[in-house]
C-alpha cells in the first residue's frame, strides 16, 4: 500500500501521514525511534529507483516505460534486504511515478511501514531536454527553464521535505530520481550545483547513505549496489 500526499498538502501533513500510515499486513518496524537529541543525526538513505523499461536501450514492444523490468524487480528486492540489514527505516517516501512507487513498496514492506508518495521528491520540472540540462551543467550553468526548475530549485524543495521528515523520524528512505539524488549528494558534499551531476551520478537501483544533522545533509556513502 502506498499513501499519496498531494502537492496541495503541507509538509506537516506529509510527516503525519508518513508517521502514522502503516500497511495493514506489515509487521511492526524494528527501527529505533527518533531521538531529537542524537548527535549522530538522522540516517537518510537516498535510493535511485530500480531499473525501469525507460532505462533500457531496446525495450520490448508495448512495455510500459515507467514499469520495472525483471532486473528492476530484483534490484528493488535487493534494496529492501539491504535497508533491513542496515537497521531498517521508520518512514519510506517516494516521488509519484510507477518506478519509484514500485521500488519504495518493496522497501516499505520489508521495513514494516507504508510508503508515502509525494511530489516533494519529483524529478526536475520544466520543458527542457536532458541533453540540454547536462550540457548546461558541463558548461558551469544550472539551467532554469521558464516555469520550471533548475537543479538548485529541485534540491531546495527536497531538502525542505527532508528537514520536515527529520524532525519526526530517525531513519528515512527516499526513493527518487537520478537528478535529485545527485543534487542531494552534492549538497552533502558541498559540491557546486552545476558539478553535482558529474560528481554524484549514481546508477538505477543504487542506494546512498547520508545524515541529516544541524539542519543540513552531511557525509556520503555513495552509489551502493546491493547484491553485487
Amino acid at each position: 500500500m502506498i499513501a499519496r500526499v498531494t502537492s496541495a498538502l503541507t509538509l506537516g501533513v506529509l510527516v503525519a501521514v508518513a508517521g502514522c500510515d502503516r500497511a495493514p499486513d506489515a509487521a511492526p518496524s524494528d527501527a529505533a525511534p527518533h531521538d531529537a537529541a542524537s548527535k549522530a543525526g538522522v540516517v537518510v538513505y537516498l535510493v535511485r529507483h530500480a531499473e525501469a523499461w525507460k532505462n533500457v536501450a531496446d525495450p520490448p514492444a508495448g512495455a510500459d516505460p515507467d514499469a520495472l523490468t525483471p532486473a528492476g524487480v530484483a534490484q528493488a528486492e535487493a534494496l529492501a534486504r539491504w535497508v533491513v540489514g542496515e537497521g531498517g527505516a521508520d518512514v519510506v517516501v517516494c516521488s509519484d511515478t510507477g518506478r519509484t512507487r514500485a521500488t519504495a513498496a518493496a522497501i516499505a514492506r520489508a521495513c514494516g511501514v507504508a510508503a508515502v508518495a509525494t511530489e516533494a521528491f519529483a524529478m526536475l520540472r520544466g520543458d527542457v531536454g536532458w541533453d540540454a540540462r547536462t550540457a548546461g551543467w558541463a558548461a558551469g550553468e544550472d539551467l532554469r527553464p521558464e516555469g520550471g526548475e533548475a537543479l538548485e530549485d529541485g534540491c531546495a524543495r527536497a531538502l525542505s521535505a527532508l528537514g520536515a521528515l527529520a524532525r519526526a523520524h530517525g531513519r528515512i528512505v527516499v526513493v527518487t530520481h537520478g537528478d535529485i539524488v545527485a543534487g542531494l549528494l552534492g549538497a552533502a558534499a558541498d559540491t557546486p550545483t552545476p558539478a553535482r551531476w558529474a560528481a554524484h551520478e549514481v546508477p538505477a537501483g543504487s542506494v546512498s547513505q547520508v545524515r541529516w544533522a544541524d539542519g543540513r545533509l552531511v557525509g556520503a556513502r555513495q552509489g551502493v549496489m546491493p547484491g553485487r
